[in-house]
């Protein structure tokens, strides 16, 4: 094995200087705190997405239920209103009876 002396595959004046490598140390930390934060961003992104669509769910059944009342309620209306022209029809026709007979 040769020592560090004697190497000729690599010579001082080859290495980077000290403040170059601390510049890119630097430059991968400042990468990855970026990927640590997007990762984040991404994430909670996905979670809102996941309870957005449960709502979206949710709210979906809810207007399924609204629209059935709202069917059942519009079917009722419309049985009272055609007892009430029935009604009022027997109520005319009786006064008229009535008044007939004076």
């Amino acid at each position: 094995m040769k020592s560090m002396e004697t190497c000729t595959t690599c010579t001082t004046k080859d290495k980077a200087p000290t403040s170059k490598t601390y510049e890119f140390y630097n430059k991968i930390d400042t990468l990855k705190y970026d990927i640590i934060l997007k990762d984040k961003i991404i994430k909670g992104s996905k979670d809102r997405i996941v309870l957005l669509v449960e709502k979206l769910k949710k709210d979906e059944t809810e207007v399924e239920n609204f629209r059935k009342t709202n069917e059942t309620r519009t079917l009722e209306h419309r049985k009272i209103k055609e007892a009430y022209e029935e009604l009022k029809r027997s109520i005319i026709a009786a006064d008229e009876r009535d008044f007939q007979r004076r």
